[in-house]
């Protein structure tokens, strides 16, 4: 019974998203950034958003990142964050904010992407998994370097351990 009291008290319910996809904790901060697809999911409507969670689990912005007329934001999925930056992928590129200024956004192209679903960084790049593709793609944020390696079919999740 008591376990049941536990489990129950670590369900946490957010209201406000709209078909959310991925969580992303940030250990530095204790901010947690939470991707919503709004659309269809696979299309680029430039409908998404990213809402940033204080470390309660309350919303400090449901709409922290939106898209802008220069950097879109279409049906944004996987997060990880890399030296003051949350990298998001959408569909066929990476979406680039900065945690201090989320209105500051780049755009990162990868050639030949289908559907990017997941990012995971082991500290010096992100590496994204195409589900399309069945491949998983290795990027290097200073140079924006791509560099495309075999994966699994129907590939979705990727992390890395230590």
């Amino acid at each position: 019974m008591l376990e049941k009291a536990l489990i129950a008290a670590l369900i946490l319910s957010i209201k406000g998203m709209m078909v959310p996809e991925s969580v992303c904790h940030d250990p530095d901060t204790g901010y947690a950034y939470v991707s919503n697809i709004v659309g269809p999911g696979w299309e680029n409507d430039n409908v998404g958003f990213i809402s940033r969670l204080n470390a309660d689990g309350s919303i400090e912005t449901l709409k922290w990142r939106e898209r802008t007329k220069d950097t879109p934001l279409g049906a944004p999925k996987g997060m990880c964050v890399l030296n003051g930056f949350l990298y998001c992928a959408d569909i066929d590129q990476v979406q680039v904010s900065s945690l201090d200024a989320p209105e500051s956004t780049a755009t990162i192209k990868v050639p030949e992407a289908q559907r990017l679903n997941d990012l995971a960084t082991d500290g010096k790049a992100v590496w994204a998994s195409d589900t399309g593709r069945g491949m998983v793609v290795r990027i290097d944020p200073p140079t924006r370097h791509v560099r495309w390696m075999k994966g699994v079919p129907v590939i979705n999740g990727i992390t890395f351990h230590k």
